[in-house]
């Protein structure tokens, strides 16, 4: 009889947890995780790295290797959105690019913001392609901070005196500030990012090491075209042909999607597949905090209720979740 009552209990918990799996997809679906009040924290983002690139030839050099049309930086196009990929057409970084001081044929000063963990690789990439042009790349990470809110609008900085943006990524989502370490700030910042990360797991918007890593992600699997972040009209760049070829002759059958726990899943190994109910796999799993997370999705077999195994031999059961961002296509 005490067994009895313990497997009916067990069964209760886990119809809880699935219940909740759903609510929290409903509000992933159908609410906008945006926060414009006076409120909304900023997150110095110390995840994030920064490299100046500067010099005459500045934008012809960034031109040939990262994906997006670096000649549109200027006073209209503050920043953009981009990635690095190597020979093989995958993804050695993801990028936010921001004018410092963009004139055409005239010495020209951009940034480059990406995972902090991968600076050195990134200045060696951009130190072995630059031959004889006139630029210099130097890690400003020791004088420069990123910052991140949830506020379109944000202003923390008397004066103007930091590069202020909307996410070129996905407008909504909020703002990202640069700012020199000397500078005066208005309002409090967060040392602690996992608020910023926790909520960018929620819209569905990869970033760094853990959710595209390098050498194995492919560009347009990680929303690349999605977050405004490819022209297929610049001409060449590194890595450009498999991502143009792909783009333009095939369909984008697996993409990185956000997935919600029906609980804290504990340790996951990454690249864990993701099963249906058939047990066959679906996906990988890429990056979690908390309930929310990213996986690598097959996006027409998304549907009903999924499972994954954590480091704990545990069945931990999960639901992945279309952005409301997306275009249509990306059904």
């Amino acid at each position: 009889m005490g067994i009895h009552i313990l497997q009916v209990f067990q069964q209760q918990q886990k119809m809880c947890g699935r219940c909740l799996t759903r609510l929290l997809m409903i509000q992933l679906r159908n609410r906008q995780f945006l926060s414009n009040s006076a409120a909304s924290p900023v997150y110095h983002l110390k995840s994030r790295g920064l490299i100046k690139v500067q010099g005459q030839d500045t934008v012809p050099f960034l031109q040939g290797l990262v994906t997006n049309d670096v000649s549109l930086l200027g006073s209209e196009v503050r920043s953009q959105y981009s990635m690095l990929l190597n020979v093989q057409g995958r993804v050695i970084c993801d990028l936010m690019l921001y004018t410092a001081s963009v004139v055409q044929g005239q010495e020209s000063t951009v940034l480059m913001e990406c995972d902090r963990t991968l600076m050195e690789q990134v200045i060696s990439t951009l130190k072995k392609y630059k031959i004889r042009r006139k630029v210099s790349v130097e890690d400003i990470c020791g004088s420069h901070r990123v910052l991140s809110s949830c506020d379109p609008a944000v202003s923390i900085v008397p004066g103007g005196e930091a590069i202020t943006v909307t996410d070129p990524r996905v407008p909504a989502f909020g703002s990202r500030i640069i700012i020199n370490n000397d500078s005066p700030i208005e309002i409090d910042i967060s040392e602690d990012e996992r608020g910023y990360h926790e909520r960018r797991l929620q819209w569905g918007i990869p970033e760094g090491v853990h959710d595209l890593p390098p050498g194995s992600a492919l560009p347009l699997e990680g929303n690349l075209v999605y977050m405004n972040g490819v022209s297929f009209s610049k001409g060449c760049y590194l890595g450009q042909e498999l991502t143009a070829r792909t783009h333009h002759t095939g369909v984008t059958r697996k993409r990185l999607m956000p997935v919600v726990f029906d609980r804290d899943p504990g340790s996951i190994e990454p690249g864990q597949d993701i099963l249906n109910a058939s047990t066959k796999s679906v996906g990988k799993f890429r990056s979690v905090i908390g309930q929310y997370g990213i996986g690598l999705m097959r996006v027409a077999e998304i549907s009903g209720e999924l499972t994954l195994a954590n480091k704990s031999g545990e069945t931990i059961y999960l639901n992945a979740v279309k952005p409301n961002w997306w275009p249509n296509e990306g059904v």
